[in-house]
């Protein structure tokens, strides 16, 4: 249980790294993504496109887009909620 725990917390730094301002993300395109993360930070979730929605990093917007005359679902990345910066 503690691990769950642990790996909730480990989620937010895969978040962090798989961001980018603006950029809109297919559902599938976004589960391989944290599946690599997860397999470098030692998570042991098991990775879901649905999981994008616990980001407390910045802000996720789900949202279609058309790719070759196909609708793909997605997420869309938003502004930071938190600034870095000093």
């Amino acid at each position: 249980m503690m691990k769950a725990v642990k790996d909730k917390k480990k989620l937010q730094q895969a978040f962090k790294a798989i961001y980018k301002r603006g950029e809109f993300v297919s559902n599938q395109e976004l589960k391989e993504r944290l599946s690599e993360q997860f397999k470098r930070l030692g998570i042991l979730l098991s990775p879901k496109a649905t999981q994008i929605k616990e980001c407390s990093i910045y802000k996720v917007e789900p949202c279609s887009q058309y790719i070759d005359g196909k609708k793909v679902n997605g997420y869309r990345f938003g502004d930071t909620i938190f600034d870095y910066r000093l």
